[in-house]
């Protein structure tokens, strides 16, 4: 099961990771901070400043590519000091800057670079300029940043971002008119709809024009195809706000039928609700609204793969408004997927303990402590949120995903057995749950709990390519339900053509079924996707023997041992290269006495 469970922990990490992160960054915020730098490099050790400008210049290169932008931007710093006529390190170490979220230390650096820029009659460095529109509009000086925003390039980050500042620049000066002809232009591309019309809404509810307001909100509502929960805290904080708690009621009950997952992340509307006390105006002001607007491009960003842009966005929303927790969430997260993850836990600690996102930072730390080989840590901070809140399944889940990765697997079992505990129901939300789980349980060999929790999560999603590949390479090696096992497999593999786990198991159905000839098509590709896994190496040698391709099937055993089996499968390897599989011992003989007098020659 090697290959299979391999397969699928990174996975399976990857859906409960990306299910949390869309779960909470669109959460509600509270007060935190104050205005200003609010980088993490005070958390880390002082780098080494080197004494020479190329040391410091490679320096800083390196620390680049391992996303320390705190130590690229101090290396940068000292490169700088050395040669002070090189500007060509000026971008660097603005962009450094600003990742790090030092936005007053990068606005330095930018001031510098359009002045250059316009010395040389070149066209300035955008981001530059987007720093000098964030760090003008938190000043105050809305014209500024106004006209630096108008002169933003024409680049897809900043078509979107442009008319926004613009829009939020003039209603700080009573603009109302202005500040909507100024995002029209976002309501002329169908993918931009939905955000023209939420941030109308939002500069019609700022000017106090209610109904106009309601008119944009409801449309950026119909023009998402699933409203984002961001849209839905804030319409239904408008509507409690405007007197409609009926429709409120509505919205968040629709919202969560859809998405129960989510219930923790509308408490604070709920309880309003339920009190007859409507939450005050969230967006008000001209930095809430560009922060607002920072948070949205970003968090699309990150979905895109575009995880340092994102980060340099998530950093101007939190200089413009530092108690933005979503924002802070969303830059963690980022933060953790460039393996930062003490800095990632710098911005966790930030998070209010008075925010719908503070219980999901702390739960974030436990398991960056796990990231960081301080798993006596992590276990013993999620045991205690598990202690502080027994109504809660995630601390347990966590733990027990932390547990199945150390491969503590009977822990593992305990911890979900917990988690599973806990909730008021297993529903559809749960089936990574039910995954994970059986996962330890066929690791426990506690097969029959296991087969139950894969049946289970396929019940709730029956086209899950990894469960369908999990189950059926399961029932495969106990040589059970194999034409449905064969089945099951070939879903997968039409999900997932790419797959090399999932196209050696297709290869091994095949073997297990005794079409040989296929089954070496099928190893031989999971061979060319996945060269270095000794499980796949394994099964293909034992198909070429099946064809008699006696010495091709040695060379594949050969290449499973060279790449580190575990002990089981490294002594069944050793077995077969001494005695093959037993169906062809005259050919086998002189094959292996051919070999043996190869290797002594």
């Amino acid at each position: 099961m090697t290959a299979r469970l391999r397969s699928f922990l990174p996975v399976l990490s990857g859906v409960l990771g990306a299910a949390a992160m869309v779960a909470v960054a669109a959460a509600p915020a509270q007060a935190v901070g104050a205005f200003g730098d609010h980088g993490t490099s005070a958390t880390q050790p002082p780098v080494g400043i080197g004494g020479s400008w190329s040391g410091n210049y490679l320096a800083a290169r390196h620390a680049q590519s391992r996303h320390d932008f705190a130590a690229a931007a101090d290396f940068l710093d000292a490169a700088l000091a050395d040669t002070p006529e090189a500007p060509a390190l000026l971008p660097g170490l603005h962009l450094a800057r600003v990742l790090d979220g030092r936005i007053d230390a990068a606005a330095a650096v930018a001031e510098r670079l359009v002045s250059l820029a316009a010395d040389s009659a070149e066209p300035a460095d955008p981001f530059a300029q987007l720093t000098l529109a964030v760090a003008a509009l938190r000043d105050g000086d809305t014209g500024t940043a106004e006209r630096l925003a108008a002169a933003l390039p024409d680049t897809p980050i900043h078509r979107v971002l442009r008319p926004v500042i613009r829009g939020w620049a003039f209603l700080a000066e009573d603009r109302l008119d202005d500040a909507m002809a100024a995002i029209e232009p976002l309501s002329w591309n169908e993918r931009t709809m939905p955000f023209y019309h939420f941030h109308a809404a939002l500069l019609n509810d700022a000017a106090d024009r209610t109904e106009a307001a309601r008119d944009h909100f409801l449309k950026a509502a119909e023009d998402d195809a699933v409203p984002s929960l961001r849209l839905v805290q804030i319409l239904a904080q408008f509507h409690q706000r405007t007197g409609d708690s009926t429709a409120a009621d509505a919205l968040i009950d629709r919202f969560l039928d859809e998405q129960p997952d989510r219930r923790d992340y509308l408490t604070r509307e709920r309880k309003a609700l339920a009190a007859g006390r409507p939450l005050p105006r969230e967006i008000a002001t001209a930095g809430d609204g560009v922060a607002e607007a920072m948070f949205g491009v970003a968090s699309a960003l990150s979905r895109q793969e575009s995880r340092q842009t994102a980060l340099a966005l998530a950093h101007y929303g939190l200089a413009l408004r530092p108690d933005f927790a979503s924002l802070r969430v969303l830059a963690a997260g980022l933060m953790e997927s460039f393996d930062r993850h003490q800095e990632a836990n710098a911005l966790y600690d930030t998070v209010a303990p008075d925010s719908s996102l503070h219980w999901h930072a702390r739960v974030s730390q436990a398991s960056n402590l796990n990231r960081m080989d301080r798993v006596d840590a992590a276990e013993a901070a999620l045991r205690a949120l598990s202690a502080e809140r027994p109504d809660r399944a995630e601390p347990m889940m966590e733990l027990g995903d932390i547990l199945r990765s150390r491969e503590r697997y009977r822990e593992a079992v305990d911890a979900y057995d917990s988690a599973v505990a806990r909730l008021p129901a297993v529903g559809p939300e749960h089936w990574t749950l039910l995954y994970a789980r059986g996962i330890a349980l066929e690791r426990s060999s506690m097969w029959p709990r296991a087969e139950a929790d894969f049946l289970k999560a396929l019940e709730f999603q029956p086209d899950q390519p990894y469960v369908l590949n999990y189950l059926g390479y399961s029932w495969l090696e106990q040589g059970r339900n194999l034409e449905q096992a064969l089945e099951m497999i070939e879903r997968a593999v039409a999900a997932r053509p790419n797959d090399g786990f999932i196209v050696d198991s297709l290869g091994w159905a095949h073997y297990k079924l005794g079409n040989f000839d296929r089954a070496v098509r099928e190893l031989e590709r999971a061979v060319s996707l996945r060269p270095q896994d000794p499980v796949i190496n394994d099964h293909l040698g034992d198909a070429y023997w099946r064809v008699g391709r006696v010495r091709e099937a040695r060379l594949q055993w050969r290449a499973a041992l060279a790449r580190n089996p575990e002990p089981d499968i490294r002594m069944e390897i050793e077995r077969k290269l001494a005695d093959g599989l037993g169906d062809d011992p005259t050919e086998a003989t002189a094959e292996r006495t051919s070999d043996q007098a190869h290797s002594d020659r």
